[in-house]
């Protein structure tokens, strides 16, 4: 009786090895090919987004569709046809100073296109909470040519340079139209003007309201400019913009000021992104640019 009993628990262990094998091997079998099947799977997720990725390079650098969106741009902004496709052509960079300019209240430096003028005016803007109207510096720039301009000015009090607690006055900070003004609120107090720095691009219409839509820091402005940056109403400020990755750009010395307008000023903030690898060049313009790399692969 015992011999049998001996016999079977043998023969149930033998049969619990076999099935402990046979049930690891399933086990294994099973957990290879489910990593199998999650690698094809993630193939085929890489590839969808590949595809994905190609189709959506390719719409928004077709020329057709480009050519479309701008010229619904230069219609909604009440804009001639050409308005867009002036967005290729070539346009001129200038340095307007070779070292500092000094003027007195009353007087005004004029290289063409730009003319600016310094003057003493009352300015409202907040003190320790209160609002007063207090003597300040004023710069009135103007454009006296017949394109319309981006244009960045470094502007400082000769008696108390950089001043940045002061009031401001609300104009466009990025562009002029040919005859547009900006007051340029420059220091509390009097004193004299120093310009430090005056560059101009010439831009098309349609160039002057997609440079509009830029925050003024991202291009070097200061907080008091850019809160007072009020372009036309038709030229909404972008939301899709890296601001602050431009704005460190420039602040590094990896592109410049002119780099970063003459982009803008061809293509719309909220569908086209800024590349580090943009120059400005003389001469036409393929629009878009298109970054390194970014030209799908069929």
């Amino acid at each position: 009786m015992a011999k049998g009993r001996r016999v079977l628990a043998a023969s149930t262990l033998a049969l619990i090895v076999v099935l402990g094998v046979w049930w690891s091997g399933r086990w294994s079998r099973s957990v290879r090919a489910r990593s199998e099947l999650l690698a094809a799977d993630q193939r085929t997720t890489a590839d969808l987004e590949e595809i994905r990725r190609v189709i959506e390079l390719r719409t928004r650098f077709d020329p057709q569709r480009v050519a479309v969106e701008t010229a619904q741009d230069a219609e909604r902004l009440g804009l001639s046809a050409e308005a867009a496709a002036e967005l290729g052509d070539a346009q001129t960079h200038r340095r307007l100073l070779d070292e500092p300019e000094v003027l007195r209240a009353g007087q005004e430096w004029r290289v063409f296109p730009l003319r600016v003028r310094a003057s003493h005016e009352k300015v409202r803007y907040q003190q320790h909470g209160a609002t007063v109207a207090a003597k300040h510096l004023v710069a009135t720039v103007e454009n006296v040519g017949a394109r319309p301009i981006a244009y960045f000015l470094v502007l400082r009090s000769e008696d108390r340079g950089r001043c940045d607690v002061r009031g401001a006055r609300m104009h466009n900070a990025m562009a002029l139209m040919p005859g547009e003004r900006a007051e340029v609120v420059v220091c509390a107090g009097g004193g004299k003007l120093r310009i430090e720095r005056a560059e101009v691009l010439e831009v098309g219409a349609l160039g002057y309201f997609y440079l509009s839509m830029v925050p003024p820091h991202v291009v070097g402005h200061d907080r008091v400019v850019t809160s007072s940056h009020a372009p036309d109403r038709r030229a909404p400020r972008c939301t899709q913009l890296d601001a602050a990755q431009i704005e460190s750009w420039v602040r590094d010395g990896l592109t410049r000021w002119v780099d970063v307008v003459d982009f803008f000023s061809r293509h719309h903030c909220d569908r086209f992104p800024f590349f580090l690898e943009y120059r400005y060049r003389e001469g036409p313009r393929t629009v878009p640019a298109e970054p390194a790399g970014a030209e799908p692969q069929p």
